[in-house]
């Protein structure tokens, strides 16, 4: 519902958790087990809040290979807190795990860095990075994965259907990062549209973007637009889809949409996105040349073997026809 001050020259909706009162013509506050929606013309019910959704982990600094911990309950939320587990603040734990592609600098202190062109490292704190032999090659890719704050690659933006209120989005800015994965916030309204936006560009004969995603039920909506072709997601339990990508720039969006009730948890989640063939990024393993196609040792790229020759089937050597 809507009010107004005097001398307004429109109406306003209630703001969040609150509701229209007629008796007094003012905007009256939900209990602290309810909450609302601006607009909502009654408060609604708060459910429990769960650790594995509305926990979220802060980490400080990493220093001499430590770094504390605290936990909160997640900025945001609508469910109700009361009993939630809240885990206590830990000191001294591991700093976050240099991803593969990377190796970790002797006698430095945690410093990540990437493996040289035509290497690659195939697990996490690699101490050192391996030389892909020839006939192979050493793609390079981005990867999004065991995340603590949204990549700076990544934008997400609230859009609204035609049954929802334009302001829902001013509480609902669009998709999170916590726990690790991308995730939608608990409890939207029917009718908002949150999406993930990653503008990648790729260069050879290797673009591919694999992700890993999760819904929580029929009434989650999902679904990839990869230059706006999209395709719809539909599995309840983990899942790696991957679609090839042609050499150059692309617009990749995960579109998230609530068709069911309210009260019913949100629990979409994409848990990691690799971006194969993205130039700024760096190799996780080596992969075999195509037919017709060479590598010599220490390549990030395969050669297209001349006019009239083709590759032995190790394609390390050109046989004229």
């Amino acid at each position: 519902m809507s009010t107004s001050s005097p001398g307004s020259s429109q109406c306003r909706y209630c703001p969040l958790n609150t509701v229209y009162d007629e008796a007094s013509e003012t905007c009256t506050s939900c209990k602290s087990s309810e909450f609302a929606y601006p607009g909502d013309k009654a408060c609604r019910r708060r459910t429990m809040c769960k650790s594995e959704y509305d926990v979220v982990a802060s980490y400080s600094k990493c220093v001499d290979g430590k770094r504390k911990v605290e936990y909160s309950v997640r900025s945001g939320s609508l469910c109700d807190v009361k009993g939630i587990f809240v885990p206590s603040s830990k000191k001294d734990i591991e700093c976050k795990a240099c991803p593969m592609g990377t190796y970790i600098e002797a006698n430095s202190e945690r410093k990540c860095t990437k493996c040289l062109d035509g290497e690659y490292s195939a697990e996490h704190n690699a101490k050192s990075c391996s030389v892909c032999s020839e006939g192979y090659y050493a793609p390079k890719s981005l990867a999004f994965e065991r995340m603590e704050e949204m990549p700076e690659e990544a934008t997400t933006a609230c859009e609204h259907g035609e049954e929802a209120q334009a302001n829902l989005c001013a509480v609902h800015e669009g998709w999170t990062v916590y726990n690790g994965s991308f995730r939608v916030p608990s409890y939207l309204p029917q009718g908002i549209v949150l999406i993930l936006r990653l503008p990648v560009e790729t260069k050879g004969n290797a673009g591919r973007v694999e992700f890993v995603y999760k819904l929580g039920g029929s009434e989650e909506e999902l679904k990839v637009a990869i230059d706006g072709i999209s395709k719809n997601l539909a599995s309840n339990s983990l899942k790696t889809v991957s679609f090839d990508l042609t050499e150059g720039k692309h617009t990749i969006e995960w579109i998230y949409k609530r068709a069911g009730d309210l009260d019913t948890e949100t629990q979409a989640a994409i848990h990691s996105i690799i971006v194969t063939g993205a130039p700024e990024g760096s190799a996780r393993k080596c992969i075999k040349c195509p037919n017709s196609f060479t590598s010599t040792k220490g390549s990030s790229d395969c050669t297209k073997c001349p006019l009239g020759m083709i590759s032995n089937n190790d394609s390390n050597s050109l046989i004229t026809l």
